[in-house]
Protein backbone atom coordinates (compact mmCIF):
# COMPACT_ATOMS: atom_id res chain seq x y z
CA UNK A 1 0.00 0.00 0.00
CA UNK A 2 1.75 3.18 -1.04
CA UNK A 3 0.06 6.27 1.11
CA UNK A 4 0.91 10.04 0.94
CA UNK A 5 1.22 11.46 4.47
CA UNK A 6 0.91 15.16 4.94
CA UNK A 7 2.11 16.39 8.18
CA UNK A 8 1.24 19.61 10.56
CA UNK A 9 2.93 19.79 13.85
CA UNK A 10 1.42 21.40 16.93
CA UNK A 11 2.38 21.88 20.52
CA UNK A 12 -0.53 22.35 23.08
CA UNK A 13 0.72 24.09 26.03
CA UNK A 14 -1.12 23.37 28.89
CA UNK A 15 -0.73 25.36 31.74
CA UNK A 16 -1.12 24.07 35.46
CA UNK A 17 -1.16 25.13 39.28
CA UNK A 18 2.74 23.43 39.42
CA UNK A 19 4.09 25.05 36.23
CA UNK A 20 5.33 21.76 34.98
CA UNK A 21 5.98 21.38 31.24
CA UNK A 22 4.11 18.94 29.54
CA UNK A 23 6.53 15.79 28.22
CA UNK A 24 3.70 15.58 25.02
CA UNK A 25 3.76 16.59 21.46
CA UNK A 26 -0.23 17.24 19.72
CA UNK A 27 0.63 15.51 16.05
CA UNK A 28 -1.52 16.19 13.31
CA UNK A 29 -1.38 14.19 10.05
CA UNK A 30 -3.40 13.48 6.65
CA UNK A 31 -3.35 10.03 5.08
CA UNK A 32 -4.35 9.06 1.59
CA UNK A 33 -4.33 5.91 -0.44
CA UNK A 34 -2.25 4.83 -3.21
CA UNK A 35 -4.42 7.06 -5.52
CA UNK A 36 -5.00 10.04 -3.57
CA UNK A 37 -7.97 9.50 -2.12
CA UNK A 38 -8.42 10.44 1.34
CA UNK A 39 -8.10 7.52 4.01
CA UNK A 40 -11.47 7.32 6.26
CA UNK A 41 -11.39 4.90 8.98
CA UNK A 42 -12.78 6.29 11.71
CA UNK A 43 -12.82 2.76 13.82
CA UNK A 44 -12.27 -0.93 12.80
CA UNK A 45 -15.32 -1.96 12.85
CA UNK A 46 -16.77 0.69 10.14
CA UNK A 47 -13.75 0.19 7.58
CA UNK A 48 -12.38 -3.17 8.51
CA UNK A 49 -9.40 -2.11 9.06
CA UNK A 50 -7.44 -0.45 11.74
CA UNK A 51 -3.92 1.40 11.55
CA UNK A 52 -1.61 1.00 13.95
CA UNK A 53 1.40 4.21 14.04
CA UNK A 54 4.71 4.09 14.92
CA UNK A 55 6.25 7.59 15.06
CA UNK A 56 9.87 7.63 15.95
CA UNK A 57 12.65 10.45 16.07
CA UNK A 58 16.22 10.66 14.81
CA UNK A 59 19.31 12.97 15.04
CA UNK A 60 19.52 12.96 11.45
CA UNK A 61 17.55 13.12 8.04
CA UNK A 62 18.45 9.50 6.58
CA UNK A 63 20.02 6.66 8.43
CA UNK A 64 21.25 5.76 11.84
CA UNK A 65 18.74 4.68 14.58
CA UNK A 66 15.45 6.40 16.38
CA UNK A 67 16.14 7.95 19.42
CA UNK A 68 12.95 7.39 20.74
CA UNK A 69 9.74 5.30 19.00
CA UNK A 70 6.64 5.31 20.12
CA UNK A 71 3.49 3.13 19.01
CA UNK A 72 0.20 4.00 18.81
CA UNK A 73 -2.39 1.75 18.10
CA UNK A 74 -6.24 2.03 16.66
CA UNK A 75 -5.55 5.80 14.86
CA UNK A 76 -9.09 6.98 14.09
CA UNK A 77 -8.74 8.56 10.56
CA UNK A 78 -11.38 10.84 9.22
CA UNK A 79 -11.53 11.87 5.97
CA UNK A 80 -7.74 11.90 5.59
CA UNK A 81 -7.52 13.84 8.72
CA UNK A 82 -5.89 11.84 12.00
CA UNK A 83 -4.21 13.37 15.13
CA UNK A 84 -2.65 11.41 18.53
CA UNK A 85 -0.66 12.95 21.31
CA UNK A 86 2.94 12.00 21.26
CA UNK A 87 4.39 11.21 24.58
CA UNK A 88 1.28 9.16 26.40
CA UNK A 89 3.44 6.23 26.85
CA UNK A 90 7.10 7.04 26.10
CA UNK A 91 8.14 10.27 27.31
CA UNK A 92 9.23 13.32 25.19
CA UNK A 93 12.26 14.46 27.38
CA UNK A 94 14.15 17.51 26.16
CA UNK A 95 17.30 15.61 25.74
CA UNK A 96 15.36 14.28 22.65
CA UNK A 97 15.67 17.57 21.13
CA UNK A 98 19.05 18.96 21.89
CA UNK A 99 20.02 19.40 18.52
CA UNK A 100 18.23 19.04 14.88
CA UNK A 101 15.86 16.33 15.07
CA UNK A 102 13.47 14.21 12.46
CA UNK A 103 10.32 12.69 12.53
CA UNK A 104 9.33 9.65 10.64
CA UNK A 105 6.19 7.65 10.61
CA UNK A 106 5.18 3.81 9.99
CA UNK A 107 2.26 2.73 9.55
CA UNK A 108 1.21 -0.79 9.85
CA UNK A 109 3.71 -3.28 8.66
CA UNK A 110 4.33 -0.89 5.84
CA UNK A 111 8.07 0.91 5.20
CA UNK A 112 8.89 3.84 7.04
CA UNK A 113 7.50 6.88 5.10
CA UNK A 114 9.91 9.20 3.53
CA UNK A 115 10.95 11.47 3.96
CA UNK A 116 11.58 12.74 7.14
CA UNK A 117 9.93 15.81 8.75
CA UNK A 118 12.51 17.77 10.11
CA UNK A 119 11.02 18.92 13.92
CA UNK A 120 10.59 22.62 14.08
CA UNK A 121 10.22 25.37 17.13
CA UNK A 122 7.30 27.14 17.82
CA UNK A 123 6.95 30.53 17.71
CA UNK A 124 6.89 31.51 21.62
CA UNK A 125 9.62 28.37 22.15
CA UNK A 126 11.81 30.78 20.25
CA UNK A 127 11.38 33.76 22.34
CA UNK A 128 11.90 31.16 25.72
CA UNK A 129 15.03 30.59 24.07
CA UNK A 130 16.68 34.23 24.72
CA UNK A 131 19.31 35.39 26.86
CA UNK A 132 17.16 37.47 28.80
CA UNK A 133 14.93 34.97 29.71
CA UNK A 134 18.04 32.96 30.86
CA UNK A 135 20.05 35.50 32.92
CA UNK A 136 17.44 35.51 35.73
CA UNK A 137 16.95 32.08 35.69
CA UNK A 138 18.60 31.93 39.07
CA UNK A 139 16.48 34.41 40.76
CA UNK A 140 12.96 34.91 41.54
CA UNK A 141 11.15 38.19 41.69
CA UNK A 142 14.77 39.74 41.28
CA UNK A 143 16.34 38.41 44.63
CA UNK A 144 19.34 35.58 44.69
CA UNK A 145 18.24 31.80 46.61
CA UNK A 146 20.86 33.20 49.41
CA UNK A 147 18.23 36.28 49.95
CA UNK A 148 15.61 34.38 51.08
CA UNK A 149 15.26 32.19 54.48
CA UNK A 150 16.78 28.85 55.00
CA UNK A 151 15.71 25.92 56.87
CA UNK A 152 18.24 27.05 59.49
CA UNK A 153 17.02 30.38 60.49
CA UNK A 154 13.09 29.81 60.23
CA UNK A 155 14.27 26.94 63.07
CA UNK A 156 16.05 29.44 64.92
CA UNK A 157 13.34 32.05 64.64
CA UNK A 158 10.80 29.51 65.61
CA UNK A 159 12.83 28.89 68.64
CA UNK A 160 12.84 32.35 69.40
CA UNK A 161 9.07 32.99 69.00
CA UNK A 162 8.69 30.13 71.36
CA UNK A 163 11.00 32.16 74.25
CA UNK A 164 13.05 28.86 74.34
CA UNK A 165 16.39 31.22 74.68
CA UNK A 166 17.44 34.20 76.41
CA UNK A 167 16.23 36.25 73.94
CA UNK A 168 12.81 37.36 73.63
CA UNK A 169 11.94 38.93 70.05
CA UNK A 170 8.61 40.21 72.20
CA UNK A 171 11.00 43.05 74.27
CA UNK A 172 12.11 44.57 70.88
CA UNK A 173 10.11 47.63 69.47
CA UNK A 174 10.92 48.71 66.19
CA UNK A 175 9.85 52.26 65.09
CA UNK A 176 7.41 53.39 61.40
CA UNK A 177 9.68 51.70 58.58
CA UNK A 178 11.54 49.25 60.60
CA UNK A 179 11.38 45.06 60.83
CA UNK A 180 13.14 42.97 62.97
CA UNK A 181 15.71 41.29 61.33
CA UNK A 182 18.25 38.58 62.71
CA UNK A 183 21.83 39.92 62.00
CA UNK A 184 23.50 36.79 62.35
CA UNK A 185 23.76 36.85 66.28
CA UNK A 186 20.97 38.75 67.67
CA UNK A 187 17.62 39.99 66.70
CA UNK A 188 17.70 43.91 65.65
CA UNK A 189 15.63 46.78 64.54
CA UNK A 190 16.42 47.63 60.58
CA UNK A 191 15.10 49.34 57.73
CA UNK A 192 12.39 47.67 55.74
CA UNK A 193 14.00 47.50 52.42
CA UNK A 194 11.82 45.65 49.66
Amino acid sequence: MRSVLGLIFGLSLVASASAEVPQQLHYNGYLTNAVGDPVDCPDAIQCGDSFEMSFRLYSQEEGGSPSWVELVANVPIYGGSFHVTLGDGIPLTPELFDGPVWLALKINDNAEMLPRQKVLSAAYALRAGTVDYAENAAQLGGLNPEDFASTESVTELQTIIAGTDDDTLAALVCTEGQVAKWDGSAWACADDID
